[in-house]
């Protein structure tokens, strides 16, 4: 009887380091895919490099938070240019909102500014690069994967908020995806990587080309296209694993001692 419960406790110790380690590794995985495909959209051989980035103050790199960071700073540095303003009115597409998109003074805070479903929207498709200020799509990122920094759209009733907050990155796909749907977006005849992409992959290159810029630049590398495969949850799994394959060897010590 005791020789099987020591055998099965081996079971349940090396079971459990297998999901660990098995879970580890899919996470490393998991995260190389996604570096791999987001920046790998954006890899460019023609991109000017600019060295006068080294020489800047980097925002970023200083950790100097969102709503007090100089944004045309951070473009002048990441880009060499002070950033392409958003498109007047006219060349503006008007959809609905797909969903209701929420403006937080803090990544899940409070929110600061509400666009209800449903609600007329301006949409600007044409300006993917870095804007000052940042207004709907056009967005900054931020040190948290998953949430942008940005002003919201503009409203067919006009009321526009101009100061900047933090917003779901999801949120500004589903309404990119949704104006490249309305706009006809046709892709079929471009000779790049892109050819034949579908809207939501257009989307992400809309909304992530900042990124892309500051990448590029060597200015920023952004948690929105790369994912760090060895952070808190994969390093802890090795662990956790590697203290389950220590009480393995610690029950076959003792068992040959026993014996």
């Amino acid at each position: 009887m005791k020789k099987t419960n020591w055998r099965n406790k081996r079971v349940l110790i090396l079971a459990a380091a297998i999901v660990m380690f098995s879970s580890a590794g899919i996470r490393l995985i998991n995260a190389a895919i996604y570096n791999y495909h987001h920046i790998g959209l954006f890899i460019r051989k023609d991109f000017p490099q600019y060295t006068s980035v080294l020489e800047m103050q980097n925002a970023y790199a200083e950790g100097v938070p969102m709503d007090e960071m100089d944004l045309g700073q951070v473009c002048r540095a990441a880009t060499g240019m002070d950033g392409w303003g958003v498109s007047g009115m006219a060349d503006l597409l008007q959809i609905s909102a797909p969903c209701t998109i929420s403006y937080f003074a803090k990544p899940g805070g409070d929110v600061l500014f509400q666009i209800q479903a449903g609600t007329d929207i301006w949409v600007d498709l044409d300006n993917p690069l870095l804007a000052v200020p940042p207004i709907g799509l056009s967005s900054f990122p931020t040190y948290l994967p998953g949430w942008r920094y940005a002003a919201p759209f503009p409203t067919e009733d006009g009321a526009e908020q101009e100061s900047c907050a933090y917003v779901p990155l999801d949120a500004l796909l589903r309404v990119a995806e949704a104006a490249f749907v309305q706009s006809g977006y046709d892709l079929s005849r471009d000779p790049g990587p892109m050819r034949n992409a579908g809207a939501r992959e257009v989307a992400v290159v809309r909304i992530l080309m900042p990124d892309w810029q500051m990448y590029s630049s060597g200015y920023y590398v952004s948690p929105d296209i790369y994912h760090e495969p060895w952070d808190g949850w994969t390093v802890g799994l090795l662990a956790a694993g590697g203290v389950l394959l220590a009480a393995d060897g610690a029950l076959v010590l003792r068992g040959r001692k026993r014996r």
